[in-house]
């Protein structure tokens, strides 16, 4: 967009924000046209004219999370006199803000924008200011939309859940005036132990984290917002957090060409603005090493300063020209091992653009320490360790994205603080935000049980329902949920509800009364590791005693998993289990009010599912993102799984069942059939429902007006006559009716989805969505990655299923039988073993000659090493098996003796 059609735009957004009638954000910020030969070279002439100190500092992004005021540190959310020196001086090129900054929606749009116009009238250039807004269990903002997170988008499988969770984000940022997002962790989830991405992630599937996270991205950028893809080249498969260790993955690129690298490949093919860095070792990728500071030790380079990853697979392989930034310089990967300074000149030599809190500022005393990284950085550019020209390269692309983004054009068109505040007051937690995010974290409910159809529950007048909450603030976001769904015309009055938490102190027999006076027990369990599934832990213990003492009362329970799915599977005793995917808490509201605060919209959602409510009607949609480990004695495994990815129950029970029944079973033509229609007690109010039959045309007439729909109020049981036509050719009852759909109390309309009764079957639709899930979960493994033999067994199996999609007469019990039989071989597949390290072994025998050793030990170990080739051969070998030979050839080296 050309600048005098910016300045034309702000005088209108002046004009209608004085008459309190808003534009879109996404104007004000406004989406630039791609960059002209004319834009590139006046970044090119802004770059020549800048000192060597000012590229430097343009490529510095540190925080001002909180501040020392007399002696006291205190979250930023004003600058203060000393903040706004810095800003000053060293000029940066961007801010990354944090909960402490963006305590209020009037309070941030003030803050961001005193940081820019202070930046603007020092002369500077405008600020990258950043945040890690993913939504879910990773947001800053204290008011807006939280949203439901990433994995509950995976659970979903929705990109327009996934688009419009971006757009959401990028609208309310844009309000406030932070261009730049560090989200979304486009990560594979392929380690359930792994302690920092979680639920951070969109799946264990790369490819549908490449669909929804290039989905939201794309909803992100629309707004004309900067998005970072993180964690480069993934963070997935690790068990060590880099916030405080540094994690290894021991994978060569091809392994991460087909799992990690796939969804950051999809994202720079559709142009994501950045891409984050991981502090993560990759030893065969990245073979240079570096003294840590700890011991002096040689450590491999992290992926944040490995030349090997930024340059020669970032630019040069992958062809990415846009900005990388590093995860946080602080973070103790990288301060126990490395040096502020040496972090940073090693980051830009390895090729990052954008230097991420290279050390830790909260007074002016630490600004000391801000001096010394860029007087390092610029004797090392006198030195010749890092060229002008790779300034230059790093400073070029930051100027590109800014100018691409609108915010170099801030100097000439920054809205006035006043104008701020109301852009911000206008998006941010808007009425229509807040109901896209109902909806999204309603599609991502998963049932992944539902034993004799507990749910969705049903309380009947005078019964009660008791919520044990696995913390105190999930109380208040169930109880918001349910005066919703009430004050709707959703859920009944009629019955009671009785909310109470437990905690580290609790024990399950603290619940026993409450749960002899309910008739639904409703427990909430918590994983936030492998040690809350395991006995002695409390977040185990009470929800299992709870369930226990339930079932031995005869109550119906369910179970709710509010963080990791991975605990969905550990309860036994509980009838039901549903999956929200994480969990952000309510402060108290009254009357069951929205808050104004962020909330999590996840335990909303759920208890809305448990009492009958999902995506248009139609039944839960949420499916697994991520595969279940087989969990034994609190323990994980690591190659045994219960559900795969796509896995969700088939049991759920909406309120549409219908039982039929008729006199008898065949009637001859002209006569009339007497059927009996009756609607289950507990799913509906029997008197306000309504049932629509619809006959097939042209065998079959209603004896009312020869309609061929029949529409009639129900009240308990209800008879009806059907004439059959005198032509009618002889035919089976069950075929005739063509559908049949059912309209609840509160209006809803369901199709028939069971019918009940040994001889009728009305509008009976074939279900094959969770089989095509299963095979294209299928479609996507990788054969190399299992042994042999359980592969040439499941792709039998894969075929016959790909044969049951394509053959439209399959009945429901063939597709449910193909599902389960495929499911099975697919928990039966085994991970062919990791050779690595036999491999190497091997390897290394090319060093020993014969002649150098005795008979007697060579001889030992020649047997040993044929034995090992023929187990590295093997595709069936199993792990254990593997390792045992590695052993036993790494023990026959060591006892090579040496001819004196």
């Amino acid at each position: 967009m050309q600048k005098a059609k910016r300045v034309l735009s702000l005088v209108l957004v002046g004009i209608l924000v004085v008459a309190s009638i808003f534009i879109p954000v996404q104007q004000v910020f406004a989406k630039t046209d791609p960059p002209s030969t004319q834009k590139t070279t006046d970044v090119q002439k802004m770059v020549s004219q800048m000192s060597t100190r000012d590229k430097i500092t343009q490529m510095l992004m540190p925080d001002f999370r909180n501040w020392n005021v007399n002696g006291q540190e205190k979250g930023v959310t004003s600058l203060n006199p000393d903040i706004r020196a810095a800003l000053k001086k060293y000029k940066f090129g961007g801010v990354i803000l944090f909960a402490e900054n963006v305590v209020g929606t009037e309070q941030t749009a003030k803050l961001t924008h005193d940081f820019q116009s202070t930046m603007i009238q020092s002369g500077n250039l405008p600020l990258l200011l950043s945040i890690d807004q993913e939504g879910g269990t990773v947001r800053r903002l204290g008011t807006g939309t939280s949203l439901p997170g990433n994995m509950a988008l995976g659970a979903s499988k929705d990109p327009k859940d996934a688009y419009n969770a971006g757009k959401i984000t990028g609208d309310e940022l844009a309000s406030l005036g932070i261009n730049t997002n560090f989200a979304p962790s486009i990560d594979v989830n392929n380690n359930p132990k792994n302690p920092v991405i979680g639920l951070r992630s969109f799946s264990s599937d790369p490819q549908l984290v490449s669909q929804l996270g290039t989905s939201f991205i794309k909803g992100i950028q629309d707004q004309g917002e900067v998005s970072a893809a993180k964690h480069f080249p993934g963070h997935g498969d690790t068990d060590t957090d880099s916030h405080i260790g540094l994690p290894v993955v021991n994978k060569s690129l091809d392994e991460l060409n087909k799992t990690e690298l796939v969804p950051f490949r999809a994202a720079a093919k559709n142009g994501v603005d950045m891409f984050m860095t991981a502090h993560i070792q990759y030893p065969q990728i990245e073979k240079e090493t570096f003294p840590s500071k700890i011991d002096g030790k040689p450590v491999n380079l992290p992926a944040t300063m490995s030349p090997k990853i930024l340059t020669d697979l970032v630019r040069k392989d992958m062809g990415y020209q846009g900005v990388i930034v590093t995860d946080a310089l602080g973070m103790q990967a990288i301060a126990d091992n490395f040096g502020e300074s040496d972090a940073c000149i090693q980051a830009i030599k390895a090729g990052a653009d954008i230097l991420l809190m290279p050390t830790t500022l909260r007074s002016t005393k630490d600004l000391a320490k801000m001096d010394k990284i860029i007087a390092d950085i610029e004797d090392a550019v006198k030195s010749g360790k890092i060229s002008e020209e790779r300034l230059n390269e790093s400073v070029t692309r930051i100027l590109t994205l800014k100018q691409k983004r609108g915010i170099l054009d801030l100097k000439d068109n920054l809205l006035t603080e006043n104008q701020q505040v109301k852009l911000a007051e206008k998006h941010v937690g808007s009425a229509e935000n807040r109901s896209a995010e109902r909806t999204m974290s309603l599609d991502a409910m998963t049932v992944l049980n539902n034993k004799a159809n507990v749910l969705p529950l049903k309380p009947k007048k005078r019964e009660k329902v008791l919520f044990v909450t696995a913390a105190e603030n999930q109380v208040p976001g169930t109880k918001f949920s349910i005066a919703r769904m009430q004050d709707e015309g959703l859920l009944s009055k009629d019955f009671s509800v009785d909310t109470t938490s437990f905690g580290s102190n609790s024990k399950g027999s603290d619940y026993n009364s409450k749960v002899d006076k309910a008739d639904y027990v409703v427990v909430y369990t918590n994983m936030a590791s492998e040690n809350s599934l395991q006995n002695g832990n409390y977040a185990h213990d009470v929800p299992q005693a709870i369930f226990d003492y339930a079932k031995s009362k005869g109550k119906k329970t369910v179970q709710v998993s509010t963080n990791k799915p991975y605990d969905g599977t550990n309860f036994k005793n509980a009838d039901a289990t549903v999956l929200t995917y994480g969990y952000l808490g309510m402060d108290p509201t009254e009357g069951g009010k929205e808050p104004t605060t962020t909330f999590g919209p996840n335990i909303p959602a759920a208890v809305e599912l448990i009492f009958g409510r999902t995506p248009d009607n139609k039944g839960p949609k949420g499916t697994l993102p991520v595969d279940l480990p087989k969990i034994e004695n609190g323990v994980m495994s690591t190659n045994e799984y219960t559900h795969k990815v796509g896995y969700s129950s088939n049991d759920w029970l909406s309120l549409s069942e219908l039982g039929v029944t008729a006199k008898t079973a065949a009637v001859e033509p002209g006569k009339k059939l007497n059927l009996k229609l009756t609607l289950p007690q507990d799913s509906l109010d029997v008197n306000k429902a309504q049932i629509t039959l619809n006959l097939k045309n042209k065998t079959f007439k209603f004896s009312k007006n020869n309609k061929q729909q029949l529409t009639t109020d129900f009240k308990d049981n209800k008879e009806i006559s059907i004439t059959i036509a005198k032509n009618a050719k002889e035919q089976t009852i069950t075929e005739l009716f063509s559908s049949a759909t059912i309209t609840d109390q509160y209006g809803r309309v369901f199709k028939v989805q069971k019918i009940n009764g040994p001889t009728f079957k009305i509008g009976v639709t074939v279900n094959k969505k969770h089989l095509q899930n299963l095979v294209e979960h299928g479609n996507r493994l990788v054969a190399n990655n299992y042994t042999g033999k359980s592969w040439a067994a499941y792709s039998d199996e894969l075929d016959k299923a790909q044969q049951v999609l394509n053959d439209t007469s399959a009945t429901q019990k063939t597709v449910d039988k193909q599902f389960a039989s495929l499911q099975k071989k697919e928990n039966k597949l085994v991970k062919a073993a990791n050779k690595n390290k036999l491999q190497r072994l091997i390897n290394n025998s090319l060093k020993y000659q014969k002649e150098n050793y005795t008979p007697k030990s060579w001889n030992k170990y020649s047997k040993v090493l044929e034995k090992s080739q023929q187990i590295l051969k093997d595709s069936n070998a199993k792990q254990k098996k593997v390792d045992k030979q590695a052993t036993k050839l790494q023990k026959a080296q060591n006892q090579l003796i040496k001819v004196k």
